[in-house]
């Protein structure tokens, strides 16, 4: 039985948007390794876009963890923030704080990346007391 886990620290905005992405990206194939189906490629786009909200909206600072036990992935990805949100609210209208990256945190809104955990069958949680944090469960394909 497998058994292994990854912590991918998000350092800031030194890199362009699209090499900080990709670099995840690179470190979560490697995780899960190359023969991972086209439906866990699906898993890696939703940890894609909450990724890039990290960018986008906290500075680039954050981080990822990810537990393989057998078929099943545990993740938390977590941004630096320190601020309360109130998700109900941000789901409704996005957000409107100044310099909140490109799209305002439309990702949430009438709940995107709630609607896509679903349809790959991840239980999701996002706690957002202390800026956002996303935790649950996938089953490898």
């Amino acid at each position: 039985m497998i058994y292994k886990e990854l912590v991918y620290r998000f350092t800031g905005k030194a890199l362009p948007r699209h090499i900080f992405t990709t670099k995840m990206i690179e470190e979560v194939i490697r995780f899960l390794g190359p023969t991972s189906s086209f439906v866990d490629n699906g898993f890696l786009m939703f940890l894609l876009e909450i990724v890039r909200n990290i960018y986008d909206h906290a500075d680039g600072l954050g981080y990822l963890f990810l537990r393989q036990d057998g078929g099943d992935v545990f993740f938390e990805v977590k941004d630096s923030g320190t601020e309360c949100f109130d998700l109900s609210e941000v789901k409704k209208r996005g957000s409107t704080k100044y310099g909140n990256g490109t799209n305002f945190g439309m990702g949430l809104c009438g709940g995107m990346i709630e609607d896509v955990a679903e349809t790959l069958g991840i239980n999701l949680t996002i706690d957002t007391s202390r800026g956002f944090r996303y935790t649950g469960n996938y089953r490898m394909r």
